[in-house]
């Protein structure tokens, strides 16, 4: 071998050797931006889990809390009067109003008859 292939040789391993620290060099780069993205994206998926089991504790006992208050509603609604029930309580309503009425006029004649005793002793039965 000459000294110009060798010269040339050690131009082209050199060469060689520079292109492969560069491809080593961009693997780096890129493994550690890998690895760093996939550091972010694990934390990321740890910090949703934890919101999204905190949003599930919460709408569970909202969903709680109206599922007992329906409850009560509902117990309540039981206990209501029905439709016949206050067809009932009218009636009773629509008689207790009659009587009302009735004794009113009963009182009317009451006043007015009193009315005229107190005439006739203030009077002490003389006609006006």
């Amino acid at each position: 071998m000459a000294l110009d292939q060798i010269k040339e040789w050690t131009f082209y391993m050199q060469a060689a050797q520079f292109v492969i620290m560069i491809a080593g060099f961009i693997w780096v780069a890129l493994s550690n931006k890998q690895k760093a993205n996939t550091a972010a994206i694990e934390d990321l998926t740890k910090v949703t889990a934890t919101a999204i089991s905190d949003l599930r504790k919460d709408v569970d006992e909202e969903t709680e809390k109206l599922g007992n208050r329906i409850t009560k509603l509902e117990t309540k609604l039981e206990h209501m009067p029905g439709h016949e029930d206050l067809g009932d309580i009218h009636s009773r309503v629509n008689e207790a109003a009659q009587r009302l009425t009735s004794m009113e006029g009963e009182l009317k004649q009451m006043n007015n008859t009193m009315h005229l005793m107190h005439q006739h002793l203030m009077n002490r039965g003389e006609k006006s």
